[in-house]
């Protein structure tokens, strides 16, 4: 499953099964969301959760094109 993180500039997208993210904007978080199964939370501090997800083992890859 994926998660996706969002303010209103861009979005973070999370794979939970592999362990990996990456930064990527809105438009395209939200034609990713249309096409998997994914949770979609909006967050004011991307900065923050992209700490949350190194720490807890994610790694930043661009995997979304």
């Amino acid at each position: 499953m994926y998660r996706i993180y969002h303010d209103n500039i861009a979005a973070i997208v999370a794979d939970e099964d592999k362990k990996l993210f990456c930064y990527t904007s809105i438009d395209k978080a939200k034609q990713v969301a249309k096409s998997i199964e994914s949770k979609t939370s909006y967050r004011t501090a991307l900065n923050q959760r992209e700490e949350f997800l190194i720490e807890v083992g994610y790694k930043k890859e661009k995997f979304i094109g």
